[in-house]
């Protein structure tokens, strides 16, 4: 069914645009079709201009101006299982009749879908539509949400080695942390992914670091420092050799000052730059990612008794955006398609910390 009209656009305006349509044309076989002027001047202007002649040369039903079928009480009620194109206000269930579709749409849309050339495009747009969600319904599992419940446990030893060295204002410092070898074992009670099975165990390496840094006191209450780190990741070993995909070692970059304000009361400000060399991306997947980033935090340090003191701090890394592109094949519903795709990773991450220091 077909109803134009009633309150909601009913106007005169609204007739004239549906019969410019509708002129010269009939209503597809099994469609019937309604019009219901919205006041008894707009039914009268619409007489005089012709346009009432229009829809019913077209094969419409002219009703008197009323809510008619819009409220489900006369002229065009809906039976069970029929569906009306409608340019009316509302189409919950039982709206235009108990059992009924409504699709709201304009009146130039309802009088275009009345015409048998428009009726059989949409059926064939139907018919697509309908196979495509069958193709998409084939293939929904490749993109539902995946559960993962898994505890991963392992240990190792690291030795570390370390040198201080002071002189006056100035100390210097320097690290050695060799790569601490780890194989962890899975203990799995659900993966949906199929990718953490219960009891397998995976290398997952942390990788050695090398650090220097150096502290030196401007004022007896104010220091600066700066700090150097280099991390092997590529000789600490992952799952399926994944640290073979990254470019190069992780570097980074940190200074900051501190500032006695009382002897009760220090303030901190740094700053950290972490470059990853991370190639063509190969190493990056959307369960687990990292990017090169800037990191900013501030600190301060209040001392509340003789042996105890708050610490607050709050800092956040803006991660830089690394787009990863490759070509695939996609299988859907029995058949392949190649395709260009893009991966863009990026996150920003905001901290905020407290702690209590006590001297025992």
């Amino acid at each position: 069914q077909v109803y134009i009209g009633s309150c909601t656009n009913g106007r005169l305006s609204d007739l004239r645009v549906a019969a410019e349509i509708l002129k010269g044309k009939h209503i597809a076989p099994g469609v019937r079709g309604i019009v219901s002027p919205a006041t008894p001047k707009v039914y009268k202007d619409a007489l005089d201009e012709g346009i009432i002649g229009i829809f019913m040369d077209a094969g419409f039903c002219v009703t008197n101006p009323t809510c008619g079928a819009c409220l489900g009480m006369s002229n065009g009620v809906l039976a069970e299982g029929e569906v009306c194109a409608s340019t009316t206000t509302r189409n919950f269930n039982g709206r235009m009749g108990k059992g009924g579709m409504v699709h709201l749409m304009s009146p130039a849309t309802a009088a275009a879908t009345a015409d048998e050339g428009v009726k059989q495009q949409l059926q064939q747009a139907a018919a697509l539509y309908g196979q495509m969600a069958k193709t998409f319904d084939a293939t929904k599992n490749s993109f539902a949400d995946k559960h993962l419940d898994c505890t991963q446990n392992g240990w190792g030893i690291t030795p570390i080695i370390g040198v201080d060295y002071k002189t006056g204002p100035l100390n210097i410092g320097a690290r050695l942390e060799f790569t601490n070898h780890l194989n962890i074992e899975n203990d799995t009670e659900r993966d949906d992914t199929g990718l953490f099975g219960d009891g397998v165990n995976t290398p997952n390496d942390i990788p050695g670091i090398v650090t220097v840094g150096a502290q030196y006191e401007l004022l007896p209450s104010l220091r600066v420092m700066a700090s150097y780190h280099y991390f092997f990741d590529k000789n600490a070993k992952m799952a399926d050799n994944k640290q073979k995909k990254l470019g190069g070692n992780t570097q980074e970059y940190l200074a900051g000052v501190e500032w006695d304000i009382t002897k009760d009361l220090m303030v901190s400000i740094g700053g950290q730059r972490t470059k990853y060399d991370l190639a063509d991306g190969g190493y990056l997947n959307d369960m687990s990612f990292v990017t090169s980033s800037y990191s900013l935090g501030f600190g301060a340090k209040f001392k509340i008794a003789k042996n105890m003191a708050v610490n607050i701090a709050y800092f956040f890394t803006n991660y830089e955006k690394f787009d990863k592109e490759y070509d695939s094949v996609t299988e859907l519903a029995g058949q392949s398609f190649n395709t260009h795709n893009t991966d863009r990773f990026s996150r920003t991450n905001k901290v905020l910390g407290a702690g209590i220091d006590i001297d025992f």
